[in-house]
């Protein structure tokens, strides 16, 4: 069973609104058992991700099936999620009101980069790649300076 390490303090900025996840990284989330209000696993953090309207940040919840198989994978806001002193992550829904919910459709989201906390993403601008780098040409010394 795993669960959420120490946040390192941080000043809230104007997307973590004093919500303490935000002070971690995607990666510090990725498998946090997640309970409901009773108490009760109803699943795990698979990811965390990027809304379409880059606005707010989302857990990808796996909920259900056995050891990964038949799993449904379901979004819930940062923002319904709770810390416990268990550090777990409670949210206010059963399994089968999360399992009511739409599927998580991977490409309508953005992963957010794995190692920097949530709270970086103040603009939520989505992971970048690295850009590509073309060689440099060696210059012909008898070409003419531009």
């Amino acid at each position: 069973m795993e669960t959420m390490p120490q946040a390192q303090p941080q000043v809230p900025g104007p997307i973590s609104a004093g919500n303490p996840l935000y002070a971690h990284t995607p990666d510090e989330l990725r498998r946090v058992e997640v309970i409901d209000p009773t108490g009760e696993r109803v699943g795990r953090v698979k990811t965390v991700v990027l809304a379409p309207d880059r606005e707010s940040a989302h857990a990808v919840i796996s909920s259900g099936g056995f050891l990964g198989f038949g799993a449904k994978e379901v979004l819930v806001p940062l923002d319904d999620l709770n810390v416990t002193e268990e550090n777990k992550l409670q949210i206010g829904a059963t399994r089968e009101e999360l399992q009511a919910r739409d599927d998580y459709v991977p490409d309508q989201y953005v992963e957010l980069h794995p190692e920097r906390p949530i709270s970086e993403f103040s603009a939520f601008e989505p992971m970048q790649e690295e850009p590509v780098r073309l060689p440099t040409m060696p210059r012909d010394p008898a070409a003419p300076a531009q």
